[in-house]
């Protein structure tokens, strides 16, 4: 194996690399850029390998980094499904506003702290895409309570003394804006309970082939990002030789990215505890809602990519060591994204246990519709 880099090569071949890139037409400034901040990660990584994991098995090493990029792909890919589920439907009803509101407080929690560590800008960028997205949730939220009726868009007319009345577009017929998603004191709505806004849910949802071919996707992309990282940190040589280089991927569901290892850092652990804890909370809320609404206008692939990364991120920091001390470091992360699991294995259960009655909703949709007809 060759012999790791000093600190004075390291800086050396970085000033020749950043002359090279400024050279570069825009476009290929950022690909170059991508590049850098891979040989970046594991040149850090590198260095920042402490002595009680130097005898950390190749395998081991090579699978945490593979399973930690699994676990940043899951992550850019679970705010898309629910982003698509409200777009259709014209609403964001099957979605908690407190439940995005607290996730939102975590992941700002996340953004400031990897601004504070002066982390890569790669994990800072990474931090501030999970705000974005949240933010981009309240404000489909905010639009479509505000410009559409159950779904549909409101024109509003002036009357003579200057007020303004709400009237669909499509001559659908308006309910109450404070009428739930789904309501009605039984356990099991009737017909005359299903309000316009889930008859639009239900009539809008995807066909099985469109839905296959977005599962497909995500799941594609989430497995090419696992086979990218497997190979580019493959060891050269047989694992008794080498390792891959380290790398402390960041945690999007449970902060606490690139805070040296076996090193106590009482700001750190306030800050991962509070984290942890707002996760932990955020789903409380959506459960609730699911009760009353069936998980009508939720996406359940939002919370299956989300116990995929933080399942992963879980085995990443497992499978890099097993040290009581670097696990107690670790315990504020793993108490967030563990909680986390079990949390979103209630909503799972939900989707599964309010099946019937979202297909009994579609049947008399349907039946409704025919009737119309």
């Amino acid at each position: 194996m060759a012999p790791a880099l000093t600190a004075a090569a390291a800086k050396t071949a970085a000033t020749t690399t950043a002359r090279a890139v400024r050279r570069l037409p825009p476009t290929h400034t950022l690909i170059a850029a991508a590049l850098l901040s891979t040989r970046t990660l594991s040149f850090i990584a590198q260095q920042s390998s402490s002595a009680a994991q130097n005898d950390l098995p190749a395998w081991r090493e090579h699978a945490s980094i593979v399973v930690g990029f699994l676990s940043i792909a899951c992550w850019v890919t679970v705010y898309s499904p629910q982003l698509l589920e409200n777009y259709r439907n014209k609403s964001a009803e099957g979605l908690s506003t407190l439940f995005v509101l607290i996730w939102l407080a975590g992941d700002a929690l996340n953004w400031l702290g990897a601004l504070l560590q002066g982390l890569l800008w790669t994990q800072i960028a990474l931090a501030g895409y999970y705000v974005f997205c949240d933010i981009a949730l309240l404000w489909q939220a905010y639009y479509y309570t505000k410009y559409y009726l159950n779904g549909v868009r409101i024109e509003r007319h002036p009357l003579a003394h200057g007020n303004i009345v709400p009237s669909a577009t499509n001559g659908t017929h308006a309910a109450s804006e404070s009428t739930p998603l789904l309501h009605g004191g039984a356990n099991h709505p009737s017909a005359s309970a299903i309000t316009n806004a889930s008859a639009i849910s239900i009539s809008r949802r995807p066909s099985r082939k469109q839905q296959l071919l977005l599962w497909g996707t995500a799941i594609g992309f989430v497995a090419s990002v696992g086979v990218i990282a497997f190979f580019v940190f493959k060891p050269a040589t047989s694992p008794d030789q080498s390792k891959p280089p380290h790398f402390e991927p960041p945690s999007p569901d449970g902060p606490g990215a690139g805070i040296p290892k076996h090193k106590w850092r009482w700001d750190a652990q306030i800050y991962g505890w509070s984290s942890a804890l707002l996760y932990l909370i955020s789903r409380i809320p959506q459960i609730i809602k699911n009760r009353k609404t069936y998980c009508e206008g939720l996406s359940m692939a939002l919370f299956v990519f989300a116990l995929l990364g933080n399942s992963t991120y879980v085995a990443s920091i497992m499978l890099k060591s097993l040290d009581p001390e670097y696990l107690l470091e670790n315990a504020s992360w793993l108490v967030g994204s563990l909680g986390v699991v079990f949390l979103d294995f209630i909503v799972l259960a939900q989707f599964v246990k309010y099946a019937p009655e979202r297909e009994k909703l579609r049947l008399e949709v349907e039946a409704a519709a025919e009737a119309e007809a």
